[in-house]
Parts: C-alpha cells; structure tokens; sequence
C-alpha cells in the first residue's frame, strides 16, 4: 500500500513540476513498451489469459497476442485479478461504463493514472483554449454520478489550478437551471468559459440559453466534448451561436473511455485536416478506404499505446486496471501523424501519433449491403437551415419485414412546439436522399433508386422512446 502511495504522489509531483513543453518533448512513441512485460507478469488475468493461448508475458517482447475485450477478459476475469499484484485497494476512484453496447463494467483507477489524462487536457487547455493566459471558468456538464465523465473532467480540470494554471472548476452536471446560474452570476468573471460535456446536451444548453439569456459577446464560451462525434456543419452551427471566431480551436472534441480514461483529442491540425475530408469525399476514400467522415485525434503516447487489428482499435494502457491490445469496439486505427498528413495533404510532417476512428462497429447500418454512417446523416440534421424545426438528434431504423424491403427509416426530434408534418418529412427526405447519393457512393450504387428516398418520422422534443435525456443518444436501432 505505502509503495502505492509512493508511486501515485511520485506521478503527481511530476506533473505539478514539468512544465507542458517539457512534457511534449520526452514522449516518444518507440518506449510505450518499455514496462509492459511487468505490468502483464504483475495482472494475474492476463498471465492466465497468455497462458491459455500457450503463452508468457515475456512473449510480449516479439509477439502481438490475441486481443482482448469484454466477452474473453473483462467478462471472464474477476475485477481483482484485473487489477496490478491483484489489489484493488490501489483504486482511489472508480466508475462505470455506460452499458450502451453490453453489460457495464466496473472501471478503477489510482491517482496516477488521472495524470496521464491530466497532461492531455493540459495540452488541450494550453494549446487550443489559452488557458495559460486567461482566467478560465470550466464548467463541467457531463452527468456527475458513477459514470466517468463529471467526475473524470472534474479531477483532471482541478489538477491544471494544482498546476498554478489560472483554471477554476464549476460542476454543475447536467442541470439546466444550475447551468443557467453558473453562466449568468460567474462567468461573468472570467475571461473565457468552456462548456464540458455530450454534444447533444450542450446543444440543448446553447439553444436554451444563447444568446436569450446569456449574451455570447459578453460571456466568452468554448466547448470540450466528448462521447460521440461532430459533423463539421455542427461546428461551425455552434461556433457561430457562440460567436466564437475560430473553429480549430473553440470547438474540441475528446477521445475518452471509462474502461482507458482520455486516450486522444483534437488538436488545430487535425480539425484542420479533417474540415478538408469533409469537404471531399473522395479525398477520405482514398485515404482509408471509406467515405464515411472520420474524427481525428492526436494523443500523448505517455503509458499508452494505440494499434488496429481488422479494423477495430486496441488500446493498452499500463495503470492499476492494466488493458493490454483491449478492442473497446470501435472501428479505426492508430498512425503515425507523418503517416495521417502524407494521406490528407501529400506531405508527411512530425507531431504526436494519431488515432483514427471511424465509429463505433455496431453504429453503422449496412443498407443493400452498402454503409451509412451516423455522420453522413449529422451532417444535414445539423446544418442551420434545419435548426428552427429540428434539434439535429436522430435514430436510424434498421426495419425488416415480411412485406418486403423498406427504405432507410430516420427518425428526427423536432424543436420544442414545432409540429410534424407531412411537408416537414418530405423536405427532409428529399435534402437526405440528395446529401446522401453525393457523399456515399456506396448509397448511390448499392441502393435501388426505389429505395434511396429515406423514410422520415418525425418525433416530438424529448420522445421518451427516441430522445429521452441522461443518456447517450443511440444513432441506430436494429430490430
């Protein structure tokens, strides 16, 4: 227990006293496997899980074993097993997956493994929000309770005050009239305001609130998400209700998980890099093999690495709840940033790796054996023209039926007091099947022309069955 503690303020005074750039310029992507060997001898689940597959932990220095995920390990392993020398009192904090493809899980963590995600946020308060510069008021809107996002954000924010960074911490979670309080009587105060949490849920925030009560030239806002992924329209849609003037840099997105904390997050480059594949779908066709837009992240490769196997991204992370090639279900890879930026723009440059991602793998419905990604059809809900009847949140049905084939079914929310309307449907439809057969090519030639006008149900502002709020919003739904 003493060397736990030992370890966990040893990681602590190194954060408190390395300066970011310091930080920056140690990391090296060829060391994340420099302890790994004794992370996996110290897991007693995944020596057995080696074992069974006829192997050791100091295979690890020349083999890439079986990957692991929920159903072979976390499912199978008791916690305590999981955890480093089998303790689980090294935990200072625990938190819960969401469940939103399986059973939750259980997540530990010690105090040292926050400071690897304290240095990404760090990163990302420093570089893309000033916050070395101006007084800074994070108000934290992810849900507070046992999931991880309040309570996660929470920490690490307060870790950047620890650090002499002029960062205060507000966490009103998800209550609207807190939220509104906050913004009205303390931001006020401070030269910027972020706004962390769920992109859905600040949607809400800002739709309530900006600019009827909270005047966005007096009040600074910028936003750190998480979660689920943005179209770029819904970035520029919120940069301009926020009259923030620089979309690289106001709006950023986290890559983050309750099974492996902050794994990447974007950066001006990528968001730049990213705006481009927006615009040409072709250009993210030939650079991974896929239309579909993908988000872009950096990460710092400190006690963490990403790779791809068949298309699915692996984490390992060395903590007290060790992850070793951990498949979290989701589809994209991992590269070097010379790698990314040879791809988008025919020139490779340095900088910290990249993780890729493409969605969750169970996020994308295959249509007449072609995929529509989530993020084809958030491109057109969340383009402006829509706003005033249309929230930007919907589900895709994946209907099958006796009758026959259906055409792709989306169910849209509408604004609070709009109304449906056949009119409203048929617009939707129409711009949808239009947005569709010129960024998916695969909807345009694997769809019969009979089928490519997508069905659109429209539901009332926080459809209990579609739209309910404290949880995450589910883009598709399979019969």
């Amino acid at each position: 227990m003493i060397e736990a503690l030992n370890r966990d303020r040893h990681e602590i005074e190194r954060f408190l006293a390395t300066p970011l750039a310091k930080h920056l310029a140690s990391l090296s992507s060829a060391d994340w496997d420099t302890d790994l060997v004794d992370y996996a001898s110290r897991t007693l689940a995944y020596v057995e899980f080696l074992r069974d597959r006829g192997l050791t932990p100091s295979d690890l220095r020349d083999r890439n074993p079986e990957a692991t995920a929920k159903p072979n390990y976390i499912n199978r392993y008791p916690l305590v097993d999981r955890c480093l020398d089998g303790d689980l009192s090294k935990a200072y904090f625990m938190a819960v997956s969401s469940g939103t493809t399986g059973k939750a899980a259980i997540w530990p963590r010690s105090e040292a493994d926050e400071i690897r995600s304290s240095f990404a946020v760090e990163q990302i308060f420093v570089e893309s929000f000033q916050a070395d510069t101006r007084r800074t008021l994070a108000l934290v809107c992810f849900p507070l309770g046992i999931w991880i996002g309040g309570m996660y954000t929470a920490s690490v924010a307060r870790m950047l005050s620890a650090k002499g960074y002029p960062v205060t911490t507000l966490t009103p979670g998800t209550n609207m009239g807190e939220i509104r309080r906050c913004l009205s009587e303390v931001a006020p105060q401070f030269d910027q305001t972020i706004l962390c949490g769920y992109p859905p849920f600040l949607r809400d925030v800002v739709d309530e609130l900006v600019p009827n009560e909270i005047d966005p030239a007096l009040i600074r806002m910028k936003m750190l998400l998480a979660g689920e992924p943005i179209s770029e329209s819904w970035r520029d849609d919120l940069c301009r209700k926020l009259a923030a003037d620089n979309p690289l840099t106001d709006v950023i997105s986290m890559y983050g998980t309750a099974d492996a904390g902050i794994v990447g997050f974007e950066t001006e480059h990528t968001i730049r890099m990213r705006r481009r594949l927006s615009g040409s779908p072709e250009l993210s066709q030939a650079a991974f093999s896929t239309s579909g837009l993908p988000s872009i992240f950096q990460y710092q490769p400190y006690k963490l690495h990403v790779e791809e196997n068949a298309g699915h991204v692996l984490l390992t992370v060395q903590s007290m709840h060790p992850l070793f090639r951990y498949s979290i279900g989701d589809s994209g890879t991992g590269m070097t940033y010379a790698d990314l930026s040879s791809r988008i723009d025919g020139q490779a440059e340095a900088g910290l790796p990249v993780v890729v991602l493409h969605g969750r793998t169970d996020h994308t419905v295959s249509f007449f054996g072609g995929n529509i990604y989530p993020e084809h059809v958030s491109a057109l809900m969340d383009h402006s023209d829509w706003r005033s009847e249309i929230t930007g949140r919907f589900t895709m049905l994946v209907q099958h039926s006796a009758e026959g084939n259906r055409p792709l079914t989306v169910v849209v929310e509408l604004q609070p007091g709009a109304e449906a309307s056949h009119l409203l449907a048929n617009r939707l439809a129409e711009a949808l099947e239009a947005h569709l057969l010129a960024v998916n090519s695969e909807y345009a030639n694997y769809v019969p022309k009979r089928y490519q006008r997508p069905e659109i149900v429209c539901r009332p502002h926080r459809d209990e069955e579609f739209f309910a709020r404290g949880k995450k919003q589910v883009y598709v739904k399979r019969d």
